[in-house]
């Protein structure tokens, strides 16, 4: 077998400089193909818009001492609803796309179902999850939507759109856990308060009826009663305190994200890309050209023997 030498490598690259118009006649030729493919492609326009969770809530410290609000305010949070990573969920859930394809598009007098012109529901999700993608930074808890349409007076509409059906969407999730947390809460207090009571009777009933006792047991009953209606009195007091913070808690205004980048309309398209086109074609030319000429040599030569 030849041993390959840096004379034979630079036969080959001697080889290729020697048909050197054939590469340029061909790439002249791909560049044109490119450019006429990408000009006869529909133009598609994107709109952007990037988001950021609201995920950290000022916790409510109604009747909290200073050092136990300091604590509670150290406590891990939990995100819940409020992550990008549920935002991308729900963007591609198929009641949001369904509720994004019943939205009106006001400059078209029409619902984005019948701009697309596709009777059927579930073939008109798919094609509107095609054109909804998203990307999430978990370090930094953002997340990046993009709407593509060929028209990018609708793309933008849409934007806009997904926006507000996404803040309905996490409003009305948390509203529905914040009102599990009441409900769970007064439960909790309904209950104490309840324990509370019972303990506070047993107390009076037992202390009324051995008030003036000598006995050492009787005695001890007492105290253990008062000890067990003081500790009752103390839960309860907790669980009220939990109830009024989800109250409280309840009647603060639901921020589900920040917009660090508001949608805006595009001017240039976003497909296709005419460089990305050109490079592509003229990369697959110049491979196909190098592979004929190096080819041909080398039939030659084995030819020659």
């Amino acid at each position: 077998m030849k041993e390959i030498t840096p004379q034979s490598s630079f036969s080959v690259i001697e080889e290729c400089w020697r048909h050197r118009k054939l590469y340029i006649i061909g790439l002249s030729i791909g560049t044109f193909i490119a450019f006429t493919v990408s000009f006869l492609t529909p133009k598609e326009y994107a709109s952007f818009a990037k988001l950021s969770d609201e995920h950290i809530d000022s916790d409510i410290l109604i009747g909290l001492d200073a050092m136990t609000a300091q604590l509670r305010n150290m406590e891990p949070k939990d995100l819940g609803t409020n992550s990008p990573i549920v935002y991308g969920m729900i963007l591609h859930s198929k009641d949001f796309l369904k509720a994004l394809a019943k939205s009106r598009i006001y400059d078209k007098r029409c619902t984005y179902q019948q701009y697309l012109g596709i009777k059927d529901i579930n073939a008109c999700i798919d094609a509107i999850k095609t054109k909804i993608k998203y990307k999430i930074d978990e370090k930094r808890y953002i997340i990046t939507i993009r709407m593509t349409d060929r028209n990018p007076l609708v793309a933008a509409h849409l934007m806009n759109s997904i926006l507000s059906l996404l803040h309905h969407k996490i409003s009305q999730n948390k509203g529905i856990i914040i009102q599990a947390q009441v409900d769970q809460t007064k439960k909790e207090k309904d209950k104490a308060l309840e324990i509370y009571q019972d303990a506070q009777k047993c107390y009076d009933t037992y202390f009324d009826a051995h008030f003036e006792t000598s006995l050492p047991s009787e005695k001890k009953m007492i105290t253990y009663l008062n000890s067990e209606k003081i500790r009752t009195q103390l839960l309860y007091n907790k669980k009220q305190e939990q109830y009024n913070r989800a109250l409280a808690l309840q009647q603060k205004p639901i921020y589900p994200f920040s917009i660090l980048q508001s949608p805006t309309v595009a001017i240039k398209p976003f497909r296709p890309n005419v460089i990305v086109y050109i490079v592509t074609t003229d990369i697959i030319l110049f491979i196909f050209l190098s592979w004929f000429i190096l080819g041909r040599k080398t039939y030659q030569q084995f030819l020659k023997g």
